[in-house]
């Protein structure tokens, strides 16, 4: 990730390199130059953060859209703290996004209006959620999953963060039900296969042993593999103090 960060900050400044004004194919699930940026961070390291430091005036201002733009406001909003920068982002622009979040896409009851594994997931990770919303946020995945049979119902958005927020919301065991399901969806699936890594999909072999006809048959992943955070941090106990 640091030689990554390196070679975006060398087509930036160095080649004038910049996104295209018109995105043929936006993709909201894979900012990773974005989100690199915080990753490195919460390892210790710090010598990227000045090339960000450009983009504190484009955060500082009035954004129109914010419930378009929440992850940008709700991640970047210590910011300044990170890179040493005496000045501030408005506090109010991160509770703003949150509030638009909660007026357009949660119910007074806790529900989201797009009922799904993913949707409640990505709400609990990214703290979207009022605490009592929280709460109910857990539950309702728990009956999801339930309902599901414990066969993952998220794709390469919401997978990496399933275990987590049943974790995050005291259902740590219906996340170790899930991690251990052998039924395809399920992360021991390919590992009954005979796979070693991750496959970017599911059933990149089938039952029978014959590869899918389909695309997307990698046998070697990120989005899927992101299970290894949980692994690491949940289950083996190596968290950040």
């Amino acid at each position: 990730m640091n030689g990554s960060l390196i070679d975006v900050e060398h087509d930036q400044k160095v080649l004038g390199g910049v996104p295209a004004m018109v995105m043929v194919t936006p993709n909201a699930t894979l900012p990773d130059p974005t989100c690199s940026i915080g990753a490195v961070r919460r390892d210790g390291r710090q010598e990227h953060f000045s090339s960000v430091v450009y983009e504190h005036d484009y955060l500082d201002e009035d954004i129109a859209t914010k419930s378009n733009r929440c992850y940008t406001l709700v991640g970047y909003q210590d910011l300044p703290a990170w890179i040493g920068s005496t000045q501030q982002l408005r506090p109010t622009e991160s509770h703003s996004a949150r509030k638009e979040i909660h007026d357009q896409y949660v119910i007074p009851n806790g529900r989201i209006t797009s009922d799904a594994q993913a949707a409640y997931a990505l709400a609990i990770c990214f703290d979207l959620l009022t605490p009592v919303q929280r709460v109910r946020a857990g539950n309702r995945l728990v009956e999801l999953v339930r309902k599901n049979e414990f066969d993952i119902g998220t794709g390469f958005a919401g997978t990496p963060y399933l275990c987590e927020a049943l974790a995050l919301t005291g259902h740590v065991q219906v996340a170790y039900s899930m991690l251990l399901g052998k039924n395809c969806p399920a992360w021991l699936y390919p590992v009954m296969m005979g796979a070693t890594p991750v496959w970017e999909r599911w059933d990149s072999i089938l039952p029978d042993g014959s590869i899918n006809p389909g695309e997307m048959t990698p046998f070697n992943h990120y989005a899927f593999g992101a299970i290894a955070k949980f692994l690491l941090e949940r289950v083996a106990g190596l968290q950040r103090l």
